[in-house]
């Protein structure tokens, strides 16, 4: 980038890098300034740094530190093409002695604790400066799909500053953001011009409407949006409601593919000083967005549908005390999750990063076929705890002549158990039940008698899961009662179990 200048390779586990001259250290150390516990300091740090005498920045995580230190003019142009870089900060910096030093906390000799590791130090002219901080942008890196291999942050010290370039605080980490999107909308009848923006392959959506576009819209509560982006390929419908919750009480449209749906709710966004946005959660995706589409405005079309054309969908069917439903359009997971959670029960779910729930379930239902079990159906219901209700669904297999097989999943739950139920009473559960255990003793903190449900949490492959289940029958001295054959049976047996573990 630039001859001449001297590059740091720093240990850090902390979040904050500190500046400063050699010659100043012993008076920083004594005003306590950089003691933010205590509020003992004879001088606080933003009078210190004012006057020069130190300036601090904060990183963006725990990272070890590549850094590199100039003296000249701040950086040109062509020198910054070589990289992205987000905005550069800058402050007042003296340095009296020519020795320049460059701490994380790990490393701070002028805070208020021992320093387990050794700092920078830089050999500069003797003078006053005005430091540049130039920090290199990742978002715009991984989003171009290009590599840099410098240091993550430059430091340019350019001579003659003064106290007029002097900052009285901690120059804060800033993700290149800027709130030029605002109004950016075009509003003919129902249908807006607009602008999204991704943060992920999967979950989320924001689009650049606010409460005024909606009310030329005519977006309301109960509203559905088909939201079209044609640069990341995908076409999203949208229940529009005062939250996310609210919006997923709502049934889908009738209609209109769902192969991509989930809630929109006007949101306050914190990443852009609280600018209001119409903030989607993708609850079913099929369509992954691709790095080049993240972190950045791109056009999109919002048609809110009409309601005569798209009116909500029929309820699902009762199934006892449970609701019909469609197990594999749940949006629980996060990618990445259920290959970690299941990847003893399912062998190869290590190996598919991007295995969601509806492929999951396709493993399912070829692996428990080798035991002679299949799918009889999916429910949906609500339970109760101390947190108050949440939604929980659930695949039950049918196929053994004393035990069934449940599949309960939520958000960021789930669980695999195979069930019997005994004629004295008793259950006997085994399998994948982590989550399930926990609810359970929730359950029994809050009065529910629930001793009769005996569980055994094996996070093993299913064949051992079996095995252990028949072993426990053996040894439970009651005879087990038998088990569903359908799905009707099934929601029985299930409301039973669930009754007698939850109340």
């Amino acid at each position: 980038m630039r001859e001449g200048g001297t590059l740091l390779s720093l240990y850090n586990s902390g979040n904050e890098v500190w500046l400063y001259d050699d010659a100043n250290a012993d008076a920083i150390r004594a005003s306590g300034g950089l003691n933010f516990l205590n509020g003992s300091a004879t001088e606080p740090f933003e009078s210190l740094t004012k006057r020069g005498l130190v300036v601090g920045y904060a990183l963006e995580q725990d990272d070890e530190l590549e850094i590199a230190v100039y003296v000249g003019d701040p950086l040109t142009d062509a020198e910054l093409s070589v990289s992205r870089w987000l905005e550069p900060q800058t402050a007042f910096l003296r340095v009296p002695s020519g020795r320049l030093c460059v701490e994380p906390n790990d490393s701070l000799r002028v805070g208020a604790e021992t320093p387990t590791d050794t700092g920078g130090l830089v050999e500069v002219p003797p003078g006053d400066y005005r430091m540049t901080l130039y920090r290199v942008d990742h978002e715009a890196l991984f989003r171009e799909r290009r590599e840099w291999k410098g240091p993550r942050e430059i430091i340019v010290l350019t001579p003659r500053g003064t106290p007029a370039d002097a900052v009285d605080d901690l120059l804060p980490f800033e993700s290149r953001r800027d709130t030029t999107w605002k109004g950016k909308y075009e509003i003919t009848g129902n249908r807006a011009t607009a602008l999204a923006w991704f943060n992920d392959y999967w979950d989320t959506c924001v689009l650049n409407l606010d409460s005024a576009a909606a009310a030329k819209l005519s977006l309301g509560p109960g509203s559905y949006i088909r939201t079209h982006v044609p640069a990341a390929g995908v076409t999203l419908i949208s229940a529009f409601g005062a939250s996310w919750k609210d919006a997923a009480r709502l049934r889908p449209p009738a209609g209109v593919p769902l192969d991509e749906y989930g809630y929109a709710a006007l949101s306050p966004m914190a990443e852009w000083n609280g600018a209001e946005a119409l903030f989607c959660r993708r609850e079913k995706a099929t369509t992954r967005i691709e790095d080049e589409h993240h972190a950045m405005w791109i056009p999109a079309t919002v048609e809110v549908l009409d309601p005569a054309e798209h009116p909500p969908a029929a309820p699902q069917p009762k199934v006892g005390a449970f609701t019909s439903t469609d197990l594999a359009t749940k949006g629980y997971f996060e990618h990445g999750f259920l290959p970690l959670i299941l990847c003893d029960v399912l062998p190869g779910a290590e190996d598919l990063d991007d295995l969601m729930l509806p492929d999951a379930l396709v493993m399912f239902d070829k692996a428990f076929a080798k035991s002679g079990l299949t799918s009889q159906g999916d429910l949906e219901w609500e339970e109760q705890s101390l947190d108050g209700p949440s939604e929980r669904a659930g695949r039950v297999y049918a196929g053994m002549p004393d035990a069934f097989v449940a599949i309960l999943a939520s958000d960021a739950s789930i669980d695999v158990l195979v069930i019997s139920e005994l004629d004295d009473g008793r259950w006997i559960v085994t399998g994948l039940a982590d989550d399930f255990e926990s609810r359970l003793l929730s359950a029994r903190n809050r009065g529910v008698v629930n001793e009769g449900i005996e569980v055994e949490s094996i996070d093993e492959a299913l064949k051992t899961i079996f095995s252990a289940h028949k072993k426990s029958l053996r040894a439970a001295k009651a005879e087990p009662v038998a088990a569903p054959t359908n799905i009707e049976e099934g929601a029985a047996t299930l409301q039973r179990f669930l009754a007698a573990a939850f109340g």
